[in-house]
């Protein structure tokens, strides 16, 4: 083998190892963004990605809808772990999978029994209580 076939094989070892290392660098990311936006709004995500510090901002209509499951302190003493596991899992995913139809509407946070949703904010827009009177009546 001369040396320019050497030369060539050597780069092209380390061409794909570049190539594998950037792949899984990417993919790492596009992991981080989707759990992140699970918890911050996709604007705020992308601005983090970009190395900017989101500025607040101040939003003169919003709303927040917060769903509290009623009598659930009564329930989660009568039922085993595994059973108030499953019963928020279930609700959380029902509310979740509905939240999916309307793409202003933003998950705040879930704790507890409580499933709280804002929307007007962090998008601006009009119609927002529409969205969130719909939400609720679908759910």
């Amino acid at each position: 083998m001369n040396l320019t076939n050497l030369v060539i094989n050597q780069f092209l070892g380390h061409f794909d190892i570049l190539q594998f290392q950037t792949k899984t660098k990417l993919d790492e990311r596009d992991r981080v963004d989707a759990i992140s936006s699970m918890f911050l709004p996709r604007k705020e995500v992308a601005q983090i990605r970009n190395g900017t510090i989101p500025e607040p901002e101040y939003f003169p209509r919003a709303s927040i809808l917060n769903f509290d499951i009623v009598g659930y302190t009564v329930i989660s003493k009568r039922s085993t772990p595994k059973e108030i596991f499953l019963m928020l899992e279930t609700l959380f995913t029902l509310f979740d999978d509905t939240l999916h139809n309307f793409q202003n509407l933003f998950k705040v946070e879930t704790l507890g029994d409580s499933y709280m949703i804002s929307a007007g904010c962090p998008v601006k827009y009009d119609s927002h209580e529409m969205d969130l009177a719909r939400f609720a009546l679908q759910v």
